[in-house]
C-alpha cells in the first residue's frame, strides 16, 4: 500500500458517514487493505489500517467528547493532515 493507499483510507473514512454506499466501500477497502497486510506485513499498512478504522468509528458514532476535547481534536487534526502529507513518503 503506497501513499495514495493510505490517504485513500482516509478519505473514504471521512466519506463514510455520508451514506450507506460510501461505508460499504470503506470497509471492502479495509478489508482489501487487511488482505494486503496479511500477505507483506508492514508498519505502514498497520498504522494506516488502524487510523482509518479509528476515524471512521469516532465520526459516525452517536457520542461525542464534549467541546474543550474537539477544539483539541480539531487542532490536532487541521496540523496533522499537513504534517502526514509531507513527511509520508
Amino acid at each position: 500500500m503506497n501513499f495514495f493507499g493510505s490517504y485513500g483510507l482516509g478519505a473514504l473514512a471521512a466519506w463514510g458517514k455520508q451514506t450507506r454506499q460510501m461505508a460499504l466501500l470503506f470497509y471492502l477497502a479495509v478489508f482489501c487493505a487487511l488482505l494486503s497486510y496479511f500477505m507483506d506485513p508492514r508498519e505502514r499498512v498497520d498504522i494506516a489500517i488502524a487510523i482509518s478504522l479509528i476515524l471512521f468509528i469516532y465520526s459516525s458514532s452517536p457520542w461525542r467528547i464534549n467541546a474543550r476535547w474537539n477544539q483539541y481534536f480539531s487542532l490536532l487534526a487541521d496540523s496533522s493532515c499537513s504534517l502526514f502529507l509531507t513527511h509520508f513518503g
